[in-house]
This record gives C-alpha cells, structure tokens and sequence, in this order.
C-alpha cells in the first residue's frame, strides 16, 4: 500500500493530530476530517472536510460511508468516545467496503466507555478501582456501615471528559445531586440505552497524582508498547501539561494483559491515579482512542503516527517509533489562532 487515505472522525480541535500524520504521510496519501460542529479548528488542518450529523444520528454511518467510497478511505480513526461507540459497531459495512477502523471493536468499546464494566480491566495485581456502585442505596448502606464515607464524586456510568462530575459532602448533596444528574443525562441522552437508575456511578474520593498511560498495539492487535506521562495541568478532561516518565513494571504489566484482552488495533488512552495514602494506582477513565495527553508523548519522541503508517504499508517498524527518548522536559500544549473560512462538501 504504497498511497494511504486517512479519515479522521469528530476532529475537533486536534488539527495537531491531523499534521503529525500528513509529516508521516509525506504526500503519499491524503487526511480527510469530519465534523458535527462548525467551526472546527481540525477542518484547517485536512485536505478535505465534512460536517456531518452527530454519531447518533441515523443518517451518521451512511455519511460516512459514502465519504469512504468516494475518496477511497484505507482507515478510520476517530477522536471521540461517542462517535467510536457508533463506528465501531458498524464494522462489518466498514469490512464490505475494505475499510479498517484503528480502534478497538465493538465489544471492548462499550466496556472502555461503561465504569460499571472497569472490573474487567483491574483483575490483576497493583491495580484498582475506587470503591463505588451505580445504586445509591447500595452506597448509602456501605456509608452506614463504614465502607466508604464522604466526600464522594458522583460521575455518569458513560461519562467523557469530566462532564456533569459531581463532589458530594453529605447524604442531602448525594441525593440532591444524583436526582438532578440523572435527570440531566437522560435527557441528554447520547448513547441508545441509558437506564435513568443506573445512569450515575458514585465513588470514593482517590487523591493523588494523575497518570496518563497509552498502550499501543499493532493493526493485528499485538501489544507493542506503552507510554506512561505525569499530568500537571488538567482542564475538562484533557492534560494541558505533563511529563512522560519511565512506566513502573506494574503499569507495563497491565498493559500488557490489556492489550491482550482488548486485541484493540492502535491506541488506547488510560487515566490513572497513584494514591500516597494507600500505596496503589486506581484506574480512573478509559478512551478507546488518541487521547488528548497523546502529544506530549509524541513531542517526547513516541510516534504513534508512522507506526501506523508504516504497518499499513507493511513496512518493519524500529522499536524507536514506540520508545519515548525525552524523560526529563515537561510538555505543554500551545495554541494558535487562525482565520477559518467554510469550506466542505456537506
């Protein structure tokens, strides 16, 4: 495959994303970008840009589609939860078209996206989740009897960038919270089956320091590697500043067995949190996707882009591509301005 069509889905603002691969492209190939919302920074960035209806909506997938037939897409990647959720269980009409989605199936999607599914993921040693229950009486009687005490966070089951995250101090703020979130995410209701009861996840409060971890496989699903990055700025969810450390063995050994339960193509992106009190990193979020944190890794010296280029064209990898070289720098994120002007086909 010496020509290689990219489609990014739900660019957003990550136009940075779009140029580290059009740098790995090196003009064979194009980067194609859609969007729900208009003006995206992303659509700057792509040799062509859609605007397109919500991934939930029912005319999504066959936009998608016909973008992929007429500009002969080889891969899709997306770049946010929800719209993974809706490509990814549309794999088989991507597979009649021979286009491959760099991202994990179906299954392993709705787990990444649904707390209530992380014991999944922890079944190992060094590595846990916070104590909680999506029933409010359930956690009501662990209060009673100890288990757990305030502050708690109310959270929702299939939350995304830290929205609607609530810190609970006493019995009448859980509930007067957990009544008007539940409320509030059913009637905002962006997944196809969200039980208003079971909406919400309320866990122990864990204070620490946040990690961001991605693990890498191959286009088979083979783990190749992983990157581990201390956060220092945190804003709605995404990592402004951070430092890429050497991965403690626990974290390399995680990695490892999800990389093998997952058989996810690309990259993943995991929030963790160390807790000095307890001497344990608690898994926090899960995104079947680039992750926001991922370009201080890249700056860094990973490069998750020509991996994936290099693969698709069958190309040997060095294991360069996949190491990270700079531990010692911290990162951060810039921004620039620029003059946008409405130009796409949709």
């Amino acid at each position: 495959m010496n020509s290689i069509n990219i489609l990014f889905t739900a660019v957003g603002f990550r136009g940075y994303l779009i140029e580290y691969f059009k740098n790995e492209l090196k003009g064979n190939g194009n980067v194609f970008v859609t969007n729900s919302i208009e003006p995206c920074s992303g659509f700057i960035h792509a040799k062509k840009s859609f605007l397109v209806p919500n991934s939930s909506d029912r005319s999504y997938i066959p936009k998608i589609i016909e973008i992929c037939k007429k500009y002969n897409i080889n891969f899709i990647i997306s770049l946010h939860d929800i719209d993974t959720y809706y490509i990814s269980k549309s794999k088989k009409k991507f597979d009649e078209i021979k286009v491959k989605l760099i991202m994990p199936r179906f299954e392993i999607v709705n787990q990444c996206l649904d707390k209530k599914k992380y014991n999944k993921f922890t079944n190992m040693k060094n590595l846990f989740l916070p104590i909680g229950s999506t029933n409010k009486n359930e956690i009501l009687e662990m209060i009673s009897k100890k288990i757990i005490c305030y502050p708690l966070i109310i959270k929702p089951r299939f939350g995304f960038g830290s929205n609607f995250n609530t810190l609970v101090g006493n019995k009448k703020e859980l509930l007067l919270a957990w009544n008007f979130l539940s409320s509030s995410i059913i009637r905002n209701k962006t997944f196809e089956a969200c039980d208003k009861e079971e909406s919400l996840i309320i866990q122990e409060l864990i204070e620490g320091q946040e990690y961001g971890l991605d693990i890498i496989n191959d286009l088979e699903g083979n783990f190749i590697g992983c990157s581990f990055r201390k956060k220092y700025l945190m804003k709605s969810g995404e990592t402004f500043a951070g430092k890429v450390e050497n991965s403690p063995s626990e974290i390399i050994e995680f990695s490892k067995k999800f990389s093998k339960h997952s058989n996810h193509y690309g990259i993943v992106d995991i929030d963790l949190i160390f807790s000095k009190n307890k001497k344990k990193f608690f898994l926090l979020d899960i995104n079947p996707r680039f992750g926001g944190g991922y370009p201080i890794s890249h700056e860094s010296g990973l490069n998750v882009p020509k991996l994936i280029i290099k693969l698709a064209k069958g190309e040997e990898i060095d294991e360069d591509l996949f190491k990270t070289k700079d531990t010692k720098n911290i990162i951060l994120k810039d921004f620039k301005f620029r003059t946008y002007t409405q130009n796409n086909d949709f």
